[in-house]
């Protein structure tokens, strides 16, 4: 009795609509890779790639919240070396940023690249400027030169 309501609660009918939707959406790509599931990276791959309309909207939200998440340890990364760069100095933002372009190697700059390789993808890796959820608009920069 315990198992089921744990199980109830987390991933049943008691549970949020969310949870539900990203775990059907969890299953459904570990039964697409059958035996051929070798880990973590493979399975959020699988994840990223799968296209059912059924779990649209759950694979929609799980993008956002990798993207978010992606966002936030670059954000992170870059106040990393900020803190390294100026030390316990001061430093303007425009010669932190000059002094930036200055250490990037020439390849940064090709995800540009990689972007618009996405565009064929009609949700693209942020949504393709659809709203799901509570209504807000959304800004679909994917897509703009």
């Amino acid at each position: 009795m315990p198992k089921r309501a744990m199980r109830e609660r987390l991933i049943g009918a008691r549970a949020p609509t969310k949870r539900r939707g990203g775990f059907e959406l969890l299953t459904r790509a570990a039964d697409n890779q059958g035996e051929q599931n070798e880990g973590e990276g493979e399975l959020r791959q699988a994840m990223l790639e799968l296209e059912d309309e059924k779990i649209a909207e759950p694979a929609l939200h799980w993008k956002r919240v990798q993207m978010r998440q992606s966002f936030r340890l670059g954000l992170e990364a870059l106040f990393e070396w900020i803190i390294a760069e100026i030390g316990g100095g001061t430093m303007t933002t425009e010669a932190l940023a000059a002094h930036m372009l200055k250490c990037a190697p020439p390849t940064y700059g090709q995800h540009w690249r990689w972007r618009r390789q996405c565009t064929n993808n009609p949700l693209g890796p942020l949504g393709g400027g659809r709203s799901v959820g509570r209504g807000e608009p959304q800004v679909d920069t994917w897509n703009s030169p």
